[in-house]
This record gives C-alpha cells, structure tokens and sequence, in this order.
C-alpha cells in the first residue's frame, strides 16, 4: 500500500465566476423555451404512497429544453466548469439537463448533497448554480455549504450572471426567501462513478 498520497484541497471548495452571464442574458434564460419539471422532494408516507415533503424542499421548478436556440447556455456554463475542473481534476463527461429553480416568499431548499442512491444521481461530479435574479430583488435566500459546522455555514455571494461550482457530494441548502422572487438555472455535470 502506497502511503505517499497526492491530496487536493480544492475537493472542498466552492468557486464562483461573476458576470459570466449579463442581466440581458439573465433575462433571455429566464424566458427560455421550458418544460414543466415536476420533481420535488418526496417521501413515503405509512400507507405507502410518495408524497411532496414541504418540510425539506419548497421550490418550483422547470427544466430548459435544449435546442440549438439553448445551446449557448450550456455552452458557457461548459467553459466555466471545464476551468474550474483544472482545480478539482474530476474525469467528467456530460453536462446534465438545466433547470430554472423559482423561489418565492417560505422558499427554501434543506441541508442535502446532489448525489443520491438513484442510478442518474450518482454519477454527478460537478454541481452549478447559476444566478438569475438581481440580489436586491429578494431577500434571505442565501446559498451556503456545511463544511462540518451547520452553526457557522460558509455563504456564498449571489451577484446577478455569477456561476458557483462545487463538488456534488457537498452538503449546501438555501435558506428561506423571505421577500421577493429568487430566480437560479441548476444543472450537474458528470462522470464515471467514484472509485
């Protein structure tokens, strides 16, 4: 067993890129063709039925359609990633759907990591949040990580076009919207399982 191992303290770090997209640009993705995207966290009740657990995550949800009218949102969120991924050194190999993530007044998403036990979860490796909204039209709503002390929360900015990359198996919420409207593309990039 070799014990002269290469460490990389970026595995858990956060990155954000600001002004990647403009306010025009934030707008146009807001308007993008979309599909309804009915997944919200679910549980399973004592009679056996799957119900929406508002306790963990209330937010609502469409994914973009991809289209050669799309493209260019994937595309730039592609280049960030791929430099971001010069720290992490992921083997990555495709980006996920992208969806737009609407939060209102009670909003929030619990503590909770991006990769789950479901076959199309577990490979995600990288992690995007793009931000659509302008920080002065909500209020709370705030992205923040659990690096080992969910009393002191690392926070991360939130500036209108700014992308934040993390590694999937970071455990981040979003606090509760308290005024306005908080508006975020989301989507995963990844790659082979883990080993």
């Amino acid at each position: 067993m070799n014990n002269k191992l290469v460490t990389n303290t970026f595995l858990i770090g956060s990155i954000v890129y600001d002004a990647v997209f403009s306010p025009e640009e934030c707008e146009k993705i807001l308007h993008s063709k979309s599909v309804t995207d009915a997944r919200q966290a679910k549980v399973q009740n004592k009679e056996g039925h799957f119900v929406i657990d508002k306790t963990y995550r209330d937010t609502k949800g469409r994914a973009i359609i991809r289209s050669a009218e799309t493209d260019w949102i994937a595309e730039r969120i592609l280049g960030v990633v791929t430099d971001a991924n010069k720290l992490y050194q992921f083997h990555i190999g495709y980006m996920d759907k992208m969806n737009i993530l609407e939060y209102t007044p009670g909003g929030f998403y619990n503590w909770h990591i991006d990769i789950t036990g479901e076959e199309s979860f577990c490979t995600r490796k990288i992690s995007v949040v793009v931000f659509l909204s302008k920080r002065e039209d909500y209020e709370g709503g705030q992205l923040s990580f659990n690096i080992g002390n969910t009393k002191n929360p690392n926070k991360m900015h939130q500036n209108q076009g700014s992308i934040a990359i993390f590694p999937s198996y970071l455990a981040h919420r979003v606090e509760t919207v308290s005024k306005g409207k908080r508006m975020t593309l989301v989507t995963w990039v990844h790659g082979n399982s883990f080993h």
